[in-house]
């Protein structure tokens, strides 16, 4: 993982040691006794001889004197004259004052002066302040170091960030100090909101908005960092219906959120979509609850602690955000809201039965029994009602919201029944493999059984093709000893005899899954992604792990001498043609050092090869399929690259490796230019004789591979492995989508040089399999004929 930009770290510092310097203040203001505000508003003295008047109250405080009024002048707080002043001035008068009693004030109304005396506002439970801006600070740095500085990572730190120092008060010391405080109230308010806008505007990266003026108008909210701070303060602005401005600019900011997350979730793919769930279910736990018990509270006004307490949730933002960014795989995010919106629903009617009707049926039957047992029993009942209520409501929201989860449950039992009548232990395993592609819809799933000194393929569908493994290999020995299923990512790459980890991510696989047979390690499951696109969540690997255990118990069933013969009879069967790509290196002497590479990858398919093939003979689909794999190889071969394998219709080349070449780049693209302005002229007839066009199309990326040989079944391959075969493959799939022959990736393109000209820039390309869109670059024969 590459280390922070240096702007990045310089950003990281300065935010985050501002921060620490404002903490600090407000743990000192907390230890001297917390915080408190100023119940009034005023409005400056109009002229310098003249006093500043009362404005309004802040609404339903208890402190508020019955003889001061609105339009009374304030002369004096405390002991400082207030000729003259401004609101600032005021509010510096009331935080000098002695601490923890009320404020001496004499006012003015009309000719007459009295005296009287106000109390500050209380802040309850401040230390939830300190434990909510500590959160958002941490979680936000930590976000932003994980991701090292990543677009995504670096608007969520400074959203997050912001928000940070709204919660980190000091005001009520220094005058000078709480200028600040209110300074720094105001700007880190008014900058949360379109911060936070920006932030989700690039999150997910899937679905990142394009810039310039759609990247402008989350700005537009800077006004509630004025309101909110009026509202609070009563400065800077004098505005009548301060309370209800604010109330109404939130209202407009959370809508917009809203509709700014539900045009994410319908753009973005279920990687993005789950990161989202994860964002849901932070607002979800932090503001449902302190919804709730603010409804309790304004019902019952001695229970307005619960409300207090119930802010502390708040931290369910930071933790649910981080999680999205740096483990948004971590649990099963779809089991977690369910049981969030169960305990909601619950949670309502438990509130309300407790606090609310619980006490009027218990006074109501004070004439039969007394409080002190009704309430107790009634409470129990209610209590035992939830919780039956609770399954139920679980049940139901998991049916409603997820009906391929209990489909698949469904299909997973008649699975295990399917399992139990297999006469063969090759049958066992060809069985699972293939209901395990149906049932989760598969791109890759590959089952693996021991033979002889190796776990070879007896049932593989996907990509690529799907090695053996050493039973001493680290996959194997991790499996062994575990017994748990596997993700690829912690299988040990040496780089040299085992390359395990680097065939698993070449296959797709995204989940390993162990078959034991008395504990010993019999076979394997390799699984790539679902058609749905999720994860594999908890319930999936309980439920594929508990299909594993059926494996092996219907393989006790066979002898272990049987069990081994079969797989290498149906190892035997799934063998494939590989093309000796290395032969002359060999013939020469030269080492094939496995390692990593960088090289170019080149893949070729044919278009429409399926239609052109239905009802042809075999003689002319070999005839046509000959012409087309002779001419490929000798132009790859012309150019310095290598044919390292055949798949049906479609072939890949290695510019770079086995031996270096100093011009990869350039070398693939002209040979796929040559390619695609040959195959069109080949002759290829039908049985009936009459011509057919052939076309392809191209895909290359550059990029490190894991280049050398890999055991398969019954022999040793050369080929190259990882993200930049991936890409090539995928970039071949999408000239397709994009209508051409060849698509290459940018840093094909760079090094290319004059060998690119005329290829066309094709921004934000979505690739498959990757989270964010890239940018590739085009060439169509038709258009450069048109230029020509």
């Amino acid at each position: 993982m590459s280390s922070l930009r240096r702007i990045d770290a310089i950003l990281l510092i300065t935010i985050s040691g501002l921060w620490c310097v404002c903490f600090l203040l407000h743990l000192n203001q907390l230890a001297r006794g917390g915080f408190s505000w100023v119940p009034v508003y005023v409005d400056a003295a109009p002229t310098p001889d003249r006093y500043p008047t009362v404005r309004d109250f802040w609404p339903g405080t208890p402190t508020i004197p019955p003889e001061l009024a609105v339009g009374d002048a304030l002369a004096v707080v405390g002991d400082r004259d207030l000729r003259g002043a401004r609101r600032l001035d005021v509010i510096d008068a009331f935080y000098q004052a002695p601490k923890n009693q009320p404020v001496p004030i004499v006012a003015v109304r009309g000719v007459n002066r009295f005296e009287t005396s106000l109390s500050l506002q209380e802040i309850p439970a401040a230390w939830r302040k300190t434990l909510v801006g500590a959160g958002f600070a941490v979680l936000g740095t930590l976000g932003f170091w994980r991701t090292r500085g990543s677009t995504t990572g670096r608007a969520f730190y400074l959203a997050m960030m912001a928000y940070a120092f709204h919660w980190t008060d000091f005001f009520g010391g220094a005058p000078t100090l709480t200028r600040i405080a209110i300074a720094t109230f105001g700007v880190s308010t008014a900058l949360t909101a379109p911060l936070a806008l920006r932030a989700f505007q690039v999150f997910p990266e899937e679905s990142s908005r394009p810039g310039g003026p759609a990247r402008a108008w989350p700005w537009l909210f800077l006004a509630i960092g004025p309101v909110y701070t009026s509202w609070a303060f009563g400065v800077p602005f004098a505005l009548p219906h301060i309370g209800s401005l604010a109330v109404a600019a939130s209202a407009v900011y959370v809508a917009t959120l809203v509709t700014l997350l539900t045009l994410d979730y319908r753009s973005c793919g279920p990687r993005g979509r789950r990161q989202l769930k994860w964002v849901v279910l932070g607002f979800w736990v932090a503001l449902v609850p302190v919804f709730l018990t603010s409804v309790v509270a304004l019902a019952a006004p001695d229970l307005w602690w619960l409300y207090e307490a119930s802010l502390v949730l708040t931290l369910a933002i930071p933790i649910c955000l981080f999680i999205a960014l740096v483990r948004f795989n971590l649990f099963d995010v779809n089991r977690l809201l369910t049981a969030a919106a169960t305990y909601s629903v619950i949670g309502t009617v438990a509130f309300a039965g407790v606090f609310l009707v619980v006490p009027r049926a218990s006074a109501a039957a004070a004439g039969w029994i007394e409080p002190q047992v009704s309430q107790p029993v009634l409470a129990l009942s209610l209590a035992g009602l939830a919780l039956v209520g609770l399954r139920r409501v679980d049940a139901l929201l998991q049916t409603r919201l997820y009906p391929e989860r209990r489909a698949l449950e469904d299909e997973a039992g008649r699975l295990r029944r399917e399992l139990a009548q297999c006469e063969k232990p090759t049958d066992v395993l060809t069985a699972l493999g293939i209901r395990l592609r149906a049932l989760l819809r598969l791109e890759t799933v590959a089952v693996y059984a021991i033979s002889d000194s190796a776990f070879a393929p007896v049932f593989a569908r996907g990509p690529g093709v799907s090695p053996s493994f050493d039973s001493d290999g680290p996959l194997a020995s991790q499996l062994t000893t575990s017994h748990e299923p596997l993700d690829p990512a912690r299988v040990p790459n040496d780089g040299g005899k085992h390359a395990d980890r680097v065939a698993l991510v070449s296959m797709g696989v995204e989940l390993v899954v162990p078959i034991s047979v008395r504990g010993e390690l019999t076979a394997f499951l390799c699984l790539g992604g679902k058609g749905s696109g999720d994860i594999f969540t908890p319930p999936d690997i309980a439920l594929l792990l508990g299909l594993a255990d059926k494996a092996g118990d219907e393989l006790l069933r066979f002898e272990h001498a049987e069990i081994e013969r079969q797989n290498r009879a149906l190892s035997q069967e799934l063998r494939r043609f590989v093309p000796g790509a290395v032969a002359r290196e060999l013939e020469e002497g030269f080492h094939l050092d496995p390692g990593e590479r960088d090289v170019s990858v080149l893949f070729v398919d044919i278009r429409g090869y399926t239609p052109f093939s239905e009802g042809q003979q075999p003689d002319a689909i070999f005839a046509a399929i000959s012409q087309y794999t002779e001419l490929v190889s000798r132009v790859v071969d012309e150019h310095g690259g290598s044919v390292v394998e055949f798949h049906g219709d479609g072939l890949m080349a290695v510019f770079g490796a086995p031996r270096p070449l100093d011009q990869k780049e350039p070398c693939a693209v002209r040979a796929a230019r040559e390619i695609a302005r040959a195959i069109p002229n080949l002759d290829v007839r039908r049985d009936d004789g009459t011509p057919h066009r052939l076309d392809v199309g191209l895909g290359i990326a550059t990029g490190p591979a894991y280049v050398g040989p890999l055991n398969t079944a019954d022999r040793a391959i050369w080929s190259a492995l990882g993200n930049t075969t991936n890409l090539a493959a995928r970039l071949e799939s999408a000239t397709r989508e994009l209508d051409v022959a060849i698509v290459i990736d940018g840093t094909t393109y760079e090094a290319a040089g004059d060998a690119a000209r005329g290829f066309v820039s094709r921004l934000g390309l979505r690739v498959k399999g990757r989270s964010a869109p890239i940018d590739v670059f085009t060439w169509s024969r038709d258009a450069e004929e048109i230029r020509s």
